[in-house]
């Protein structure tokens, strides 16, 4: 129950157009040397909402999501993924929650985070936001 609240909440605020400042380096996946948000270096459990556009159908989406989950699944430090539809055709959203900020730069800085592009059949340059979770509301 606690992840279908997670994954609406997220996309209301997505939705209601929720943003977080990000760093001059957050407009590729891997380039960031340390993840900081306003200035402030993260701690803690953190957010990574990746939104992108897709050129392949949803079908076809979703079975390259599949083959590439084991790899995910076996990334150190994520504790969850949401993949999201959003309401334009042929755009999508990640949800990663993090485990710590350490855990997101170590991915970014992956041959995997360097292949979402390509998996995806990506269009343009997707919008990467980060943020630093302050309380999650149950356990």
């Amino acid at each position: 129950m606690w992840k279908h609240t997670l994954l609406i909440a997220v996309a209301g605020l997505l939705l209601a157009g929720f943003s977080m400042q990000r760093s001059q380096t957050e407009k590729s996946v891997t380039s960031a040397p340390e993840v900081s948000l306003l200035g402030k270096t993260l701690s803690g459990t953190v957010m990574q909402i990746v939104k992108l556009k897709s050129a392949l159908p949803e079908d076809d989406l979703l079975a390259r999501a599949e083959e590439r989950k084991p790899q995910f699944q076996a990334l150190p430090g994520l504790l969850q993924k949401f993949y999201v539809r959003l309401g334009e055709e042929g755009s999508y959203c990640g949800v990663y929650i993090w485990d710590s900020a350490e855990s997101l730069k170590s991915f970014r800085e992956s041959e995997l985070a360097a292949t979402i592009g390509k998996a995806y059949e990506v269009t343009e340059a997707p919008s990467i936001e980060i943020g630093d979770i302050m309380f999650k509301l149950r356990d």
